[in-house]
């Protein structure tokens, strides 16, 4: 079990991705999703590229949360 102090200094890290796709209007929009893991992450954006209205990806995302 934690005590309070080591609760306070934990940090969780989230990996993401900001892509753009064509919806149904054929309009570009821009989307992101965060995964708690990198292998996560790295299967969601591997469906993600074989999807017919797939454009690009934009942005890869790191982020650590206190």
């Amino acid at each position: 079990m934690l005590n309070l102090k080591e609760e306070k200094t934990m940090t969780t890290r989230e990996w993401g991705v900001r892509w753009t796709e064509f919806n149904k209007a054929d309009q570009r929009v821009t989307k992101e999703r965060f995964f708690n893991t990198e292998e996560k992450l790295d299967t969601f954006c591997n469906k993600l590229q074989e999807k017919a209205n797939f454009n690009a990806f934009e942005e890869w995302l790191d982020r650590e949360m206190f």
